[in-house]
C-alpha cells in the first residue's frame, strides 16, 4: 500500500522519504515564529534603548536602524514609526519594570516608615534608575518629548501617596494625589528628586558619592521624615 509523499510522489507506508525534512505541526511552526517575531523585536527596543541613552533622540530612521543593524524596511516591520518605537522605549525601561510587590512594602505592619521608604527606594533605583533610563529621560524632556510628564503622572499617582500617608503616621489606605496638600506635594517631591539626582550624578555626571548609595538613600528618607515631623500647620501629621 503506498502514500502520496509531501512533494507529491509515493512513499511506502509506514516509512519516510530519504532527506525530506521533518514536518512541524502547525500551530507549534505559529509558536515559533511569533516567538521569533517577538525576541527580534525585543532586541531592537533593547538595542534603540542604548542608542538614545548615548544619543539622545537625534535621528532619523535609517540612522537608528543602522545603529540597530537591521535594513529600514525591516525597522518599519516591527514599527510603524520612531515615535512608536520610542514609546515602546518607555513601556520597556519604566512601565515594564514597575513591581507591583512594591505596594505590598507600605502595608506591611511589621516595618516603620523609615524602614518601608528605604526599601521601596533601594528597589527603585536599581530596578527603574539605570542608566538608559536616567539618561533617556533628560533627553526626553530637553528635546520637548512626553516620556517624562508620563513617568511624573506615574511618580505622583502611584509614589507620593504611599510617602505622604506615611508620614501621616501610615494608617488607613493611601490617599489619591488629588487629595494630598500642596505642601505635601512638594514635600513628596523634594524626596523623589533627591533620589533620582543620585541616579544622575552616576549615569550622567559620572561623579563618585563619598558614601554607598545605601547609607545616602537612608539619610535622604531621614531628612525627609525629620523635615515633614517638624512643618507647621496644614504639614503632614508627626508618623509614628
Amino acid at each position: 500500500m503506498t502514500r502520496i509523499g509531501l512533494g507529491g510522489g509515493t512513499a511506502a507506508h509506514g516509512t519516510e522519504r530519504r532527506g525530506a525534512p521533518a514536518r512541524r505541526p502547525v500551530a507549534k511552526a505559529r509558536r515559533h515564529l511569533r516567538l521569533g517575531h517577538d525576541r527580534r523585536r525585543r532586541q531592537i527596543i533593547e538595542s534603540a534603548a542604548r542608542y538614545f541613552a548615548a544619543h539622545g533622540f537625534h535621528g532619523g530612521t535609517r540612522v537608528l536602524a543602522r545603529y540597530i543593524g537591521i535594513s529600514q524596511s525591516l525597522f518599519y516591520h516591527y514599527f510603524r514609526s520612531k515615535d512608536d518605537l520610542i514609546a515602546e522605549v518607555y513601556r520597556y525601561l519604566f512601565e515594564s519594570r514597575w513591581k507591583p510587590e512594591w505596594e505590598q512594602i507600605f502595608d506591611d505592619p511589621e516595618l516603620s516608615a523609615r524602614q518601608k521608604i528605604v526599601r521601596f527606594y533601594s528597589e527603585y533605583f536599581r530596578e527603574v534608575l539605570n542608566a538608559e533610563w536616567t539618561r533617556i529621560f533628560l533627553f526626553a524632556a530637553l528635546s520637548g518629548r512626553d516620556l517624562h510628564k508620563r513617568n511624573h503622572d506615574v511618580v505622583q499617582d502611584r509614589i507620593f501617596p504611599w510617602l505622604v500617608n506615611e508620614v501621616r503616621g501610615g494608617t488607613g489606605p493611601a490617599r489619591r494625589v488629588a487629595e494630598l496638600t500642596d505642601l505635601e506635594f512638594e514635600i513628596a517631591w523634594n524626596l523623589h528628586a533627591s533620589i533620582f539626582y543620585l541616579a544622575i550624578r552616576e549615569w550622567v555626571l559620572r561623579l563618585d558619592g563619598r558614601i554607598p548609595l545605601a547609607r545616602t538613600i537612608e539619610t535622604a528618607v531621614d531628612v525627609f521624615l525629620e523635615g515633614a515631623r517638624r512643618l507647621p500647620g496644614d504639614g503632614p501629621e508627626r508618623a509614628a
